[in-house]
């Protein structure tokens, strides 16, 4: 008999439980392979998903306040709070601020956190779809183990 034959067939589910406990916990090396792939795409299917969302659905301008900020905040950080940053938005005039405005400035700490806010948003739609499709994947997965691992005992009984 060769390795994948067995008295009772075939079928590599009893055949896998006759031949002992190496040839389980290959299996269950593979089934976390399996797992941790799945869950790698759907952190990718999340990511895409959130930053793509992002991308169109949000306000270019709110996306530039906050990278305004965040540069006047290194700025201030670093001591070069006095330093001029110039702020151009379409269809605006061009303002010169300091560092130190810019961080006081009411309307763009609003838009920025506005941007925060609208990508942690987006980053939760993402994370469901994800984990939504973890759960399909898991699920399906599972179930295929499950069909076949019925069959066995179902064999091995007869």
């Amino acid at each position: 008999m060769d390795r994948q034959r067995t008295a009772l067939g075939t079928n590599d589910a009893h055949s896998a439980a006759l031949r002992g406990g190496q040839v389980f916990f290959h299996n269950a090396r593979m089934m976390m392979q399996i797992i941790s792939r799945v869950l790698l795409l759907c952190v990718a299917i999340t990511s895409a998903i959130a930053l793509g969302y992002t991308y169109w659905q949000s306000d270019r301008t709110d996306s530039y306040m906050l990278t305004v900020r965040e540069m006047a905040r290194m700025d201030v950080m670093t001591g070069h709070g006095d330093r001029e940053v110039l702020i151009k938005v379409r269809g605006q005039p061009d303002v010169v601020m300091t560092a130190s405005e810019v961080l006081s400035n009411a309307v763009i700490n609003r838009r920025a956190e506005y941007f925060i806010e609208t990508a942690l948003n987006h980053v939760l739609i993402g994370v469901g779809v994800g984990l939504f499709v973890f759960v399909l994947m898991l699920a399906w997965f599972i179930k295929k183990v499950e069909f076949w691992a019925l069959i066995a005992s179902f064999v091995a009984l007869n």
